[in-house]
């Protein structure tokens, strides 16, 4: 799974952004290559699903590979 987040957003410490083009990030993006045999917990661990008020609906544990 490959995933980018915004760099300048990451480093002034404010929430983190994902972007879908490199372009989106002025100073480049900051790219993670992650390897998992369960993906979709890998998902609902980095980006839970939330209510309107932005608190997660349940907690999901990362995925355990060797």
């Amino acid at each position: 799974m490959v995933f980018h987040l915004h760099k300048q957003a990451a480093y002034a410490g404010g929430v983190l952004t994902f972007v879908t083009e490199e372009n989106e990030s002025p100073l480049g993006p900051i790219t993670f290559i992650v390897e998992t045999n369960d993906p979709r917990r890998l998902i609902d661990w980095l980006a839970p699903k939330t209510s309107r008020g932005g608190k997660r609906l349940y907690e999901v544990q990362p995925p355990d590979d060797p």
